[in-house]
């Protein structure tokens, strides 16, 4: 691996803190996602550039955008769009550009990660003691997995309407002819949340595996000893995903992430569609849209939690939390009475019956 590493680092201008960083990762993939797919690891590498930096700001991160891009689509118009729509800079992220001919179809894609690099701050040994390099680690491997579960998107050309899928994350957008270029607007967005905490599990995962040790509760005390800044993907959310995994099995889940095999959910919806408990909650949804729907509100119900009380803020996460696994234990096969009983001793009976008289006013 060392001599294919110094290759990668040549093409791409990559320093020791960098080199240090990718060293790290690859193993820890390849453990995590297993040795037939090595391959594809060292492909990411060879084909996703990475850029270090301290400045995450709007300009700078266009400024990578145009080295990478270029004079490519200068034939499109295209929005600024976020769609986790928080409004914030960044800690660090991965990005790709389709590339279009000028009858946009799709030839091509571009695709960078831009990661926190700590040197120059008053963390820099404490990363470098912790990790062996300057680089944020967990955002690293984070965006890292990205790359990796995205690394085989679909797109789909049907009249002016494009559908894309990168990872679990999918995207509809349209073109049309405007100043003499064409117009991209994106119509709908889906699962960008679900991509966002399976891939902060497999983080999680690798992460306690570089530590070598028992669990994550062990690593984050690692990282709050250096004031490491973690995301924003609750306990909950991840213990949302870690239950996703364990149903469909961690290689299917992969399958339909990164191989696009999408009978696999089409597969869970069936069997979540056939449990009492789909039929009385969400009869007219499918399983995996339902809970895609409550991973965002739990994300933007934790981006909202300064704005809350304390009582309010646990109230709101709990109704939730319980929304998000009525599609995961309707697929495990738990009855409606056992689930409803959980529910209870979650919600408490006032709120139990609170949420049965909202239930039956929205029927």
């Amino acid at each position: 691996m060392d001599e294919w590493l110094e290759q990668i680092a040549a093409k791409y201008g990559y320093n020791q803190e960098l080199k240090n960083a990718i060293s790290l990762t690859i193993p820890l993939m390849i453990k995590k996602y297993g040795e037939k797919r090595k391959q594809e690891v060292f492909d990411l590498f060879e084909n996703t550039r990475i850029f270090t930096t301290n400045d995450m700001s709007k300009d700078y991160r266009d400024e990578i955008e145009k080295e990478m891009i270029g004079n490519i689509n200068s034939h499109l118009l295209q929005e600024d769009t976020d769609p986790y729509q928080t409004g914030n800079d960044p800690a660090s992220y991965y990005s790709y550009q389709a590339v279009y001919d000028e009858d946009m179809n799709i030839t091509g894609e571009v695709r960078w990660i831009v990661v926190k690099d700590m040197a120059g701050s008053y963390q820099e040994e404490s990363y470098r003691n912790l990790f062996g390099t300057s680089i944020n680690m967990p955002y690293f491997i984070h965006e890292v997995g990205h790359a990796f579960g995205m690394q085989n998107p679909t797109y789909q050309k049907d009249g002016n309407t494009i559908y894309t899928k990168h990872g679990m994350y999918e995207q509809t957008y349209t073109y049309e002819q405007k100043d003499g270029k064409m117009k991209l607007e994106t119509i709908k967005t889906d699962n960008i949340l679900l991509e966002e905490i399976v891939n902060e599990k497999d983080t999680q995962d690798m992460l306690t595996d570089m530590m070598n040790v028992a669990n994550y509760q062990e690593v984050e005390k690692k990282l709050g000893e250096i004031h490491h800044v973690e995301s924003n993907y609750s306990t909950i959310l991840i213990a949302l995903a870690s239950k996703l995994e364990k149903e469909l099995g961690m290689e299917n889940l992969l399958k339909f992430r990164k191989d696009n095999q999408k009978e696999i959910i089409q597969e869970f919806n069936r069997v979540v569609a056939q449990s009492d408990i789909a039929k009385k909650y969400f009869p007219n949804e499918e399983g995996y849209a339902y809970l895609a729907n409550i991973a965002f509100e739990l994300f933007q119900l934790s981006a909202n939690a300064p704005k809350m009380s304390m009582d309010d803020y646990k109230l709101e996460t709990s109704k939730l939390m319980v929304d998000g696994y009525k599609p995961l234990c309707a697929h495990s096969g738990m009855s409606l009475d056992r689930f409803d009983e959980i529910k209870k001793d979650i919600l408490g009976e006032e709120l139990e019956n609170q949420n049965e008289n909202d239930f039956n006013s929205s029927k």
